[in-house]
């Protein structure tokens, strides 16, 4: 599949696989928006990325507010969303028993 100037917007791009995809996608030639809670870490992605087509937002996915706000502000910058990835997750560290 051919992503070059997709519009991709990739949660939990400050770290882990969001933060591999996103330097990824920027190789293919993909429009991001990159979502994360960490802002000093997505401020230190785009300086790593360096690219005109990078839109990074601070964003808590566990607030609804916040996710919608963060739609339409990728919607307003670019236009639209080709492709959506929603890796962030919400979650606390818990035992597992087998």
């Amino acid at each position: 599949m051919n992503v070059k100037n997709k519009v991709v917007f990739l949660t939990g791009a400050s770290s882990g696989i969001g933060y591999s995809l996103a330097h990824h996608l920027a190789k293919e030639g993909c429009k991001l928006a990159l979502i994360a809670r960490r802002q000093n870490l997505l401020i230190k992605l785009s300086e790593e990325i360096k690219s005109d087509d990078l839109l990074t937002i601070q964003c808590d996915v566990g607030k609804q507010e916040q996710i919608i706000e963060t739609f339409g502000k990728v919607r307003n910058h670019f236009g639209k969303i080709d492709i959506a990835i929603l890796n962030a997750g919400v979650g606390g560290r818990a035992g597992l028993e087998f």
